[in-house]
């Protein structure tokens, strides 16, 4: 690994206890601590202190991304990096954080960081962050040349290029980059978590309908990182996705192009299509 890996997701809320409760009792992520203003969670397969803060803020979006670095890198230390994307996301890398104490007192499993507790959809980890760009190709290789992220996927539509894929892990996608010419700077796309089995997404979807969650699309398959994926929007209007993929990346593997004649089965192999909200609606 060449780059820091994507540690946490920082997000505003300007409904911030309807979205505390939407990510502790109906997607069952684990509150670490919590005060009037901040909520600290990880999924139940993570044992680091936190993947996802909550932040109470007048306007939904991105506060910022957190960025995990075990050493120096090109001579950079974690006080030297970014602290801005090209497209304006704000990052804060930090050192490579120990792995916290195992929660939820006695466990018979050993090796699973929280006992299942049957609240929710209880997603795994932390899998990726979509950012919205003006350019993917141009935010891709700015992810390359600041961060050491490699490219995995690149789709191209009639228009040009329309979503980019990068990662500095075995993953797919670590970062996915959404094209959107005219959003405003640091414009947040989704944050998607990772579940087991694809039957997992379509329980989801179920139980997101008996709770009048808004659905945008799903259950369905991109065909970029072979992702089987549900998207919805929880209370304060960050939109999130529970994804579940098989693919992993083999070591220097080239990057995958997905042309304008390929791009559909890109963004959807089965299921609906995603529709126009997909590109147009933002954070």
């Amino acid at each position: 690994m060449s780059g820091p890996t994507l540690a946490a997701v920082e997000l505003r809320c300007p409904k911030f206890d309807e979205s505390r409760a939407f990510f502790t009792d109906v997607l069952g992520l684990v509150e670490s601590d919590a005060d009037e203003q901040t909520s600290y969670l990880r999924c139940v397969g993570e044992s680091a202190h936190a993947s996802v803060v909550l932040r109470r803020d007048a306007r939904a979006g991105l506060a910022a991304l957190v960025l995990a670095s075990s050493s120096a890198h090109n001579g950079n230390d974690a006080g030297t990096w970014p602290q801005r994307t090209c497209d304006g996301h704000t990052i804060r890398v930090v050192p490579q954080r120990k792995r916290s104490e195992p929660y939820g007192g006695e466990r018979l499993i050993l090796n699973q960081p929280t006992p299942l507790r049957g609240i929710g959809v209880e997603p795994r980890r932390l899998a990726h962050v979509g950012l919205v760009v003006s350019e993917p190709q141009a935010a891709a290789d700015w992810w390359s040349e600041h961060l050491g992220y490699e490219l995995r996927e690149s789709v191209e539509d009639e228009h040009g290029a329309l979503l980019s894929t990068v990662a500095v892990t075995s993953a797919s996608c670590d970062v996915m980059l959404v094209r959107h010419a005219s959003a405003p700077s640091g414009a947040f796309h989704h944050v998607a978590f990772a579940v087991d089995q694809r039957d997992r997404i379509a329980d989801a979807a179920l139980y997101f309908a008996e709770l009048a969650v808004p659905i945008e699309v799903g259950l369905g398959q991109h065909g970029v990182g072979q992702l089987s994926y549900l998207y919805a929007f929880e209370p304060s209007g960050n939109r999130i996705a529970l994804v579940q993929s098989p693919l992993v990346w083999e070591p220097d593997s080239a990057p995958v192009h997905w042309s304008a004649e390929t791009w559909p089965r890109a963004l959807w192999l089965w299921g609906a299509p995603p529709p126009a909200s997909f590109f147009e609606v933002n954070t």
